[in-house]
């Protein structure tokens, strides 16, 4: 299993690649997450590689056990849109931003800051009803 961003799975930070096995108890079973992940089967499995175990309560499946993986969703997008932004782009860009921004409540003051250099940067900037009304929304 590989996760190429950092996730909560079952609540517990992780990020990487891992090979997944579990160890089953009457009513709780533990998954292991180990950094080994080039191995088939548990031949070559180390417990001193393990890089996560988590408690999950049994119950009756069809298929697989389940647990939960969540992403930090907003820190992501953030991040990719600081990222994007080391270059230049054009001014739609930094609108969409702060509408996200806006849209999900996030980083208001980082929206305002995008919002201001999609309108007012010099050659690219659109002082347009989308660009003025979405700076009104960061205020």
């Amino acid at each position: 299993m590989s996760f190429s961003h950092p996730v909560k799975i079952e609540g517990k930070r992780s990020s990487g690649r891992y090979t997944v096995s579990f160890t089953l108890g009457e009513s709780e079973s533990t998954l292991i997450f180990n950094k080994i992940n080039t191995s088939w089967g548990s031949f070559y499995y180390d417990d001193k590689e393990d890089a996560l175990h988590v408690t999950v309560k049994n119950q009756a499946l069809e298929k697989s056990m389940e647990f939960k993986v969540t992403i930090e969703r907003e820190a992501l997008q953030i991040a990719a849109f600081r990222n994007d932004f080391r270059t230049t782009r054009p001014c739609y860009d930094f609108i969409q931003a702060a509408n996200w921004c806006t849209a999900n409540n996030v980083e208001l003051e980082q929206a305002l800051a995008w919002i201001d250099r999609g309108t007012y940067f010099r050659v690219m900037g659109e002082k347009n009803y989308q660009a003025l009304s979405t700076k009104a929304r960061c205020s």
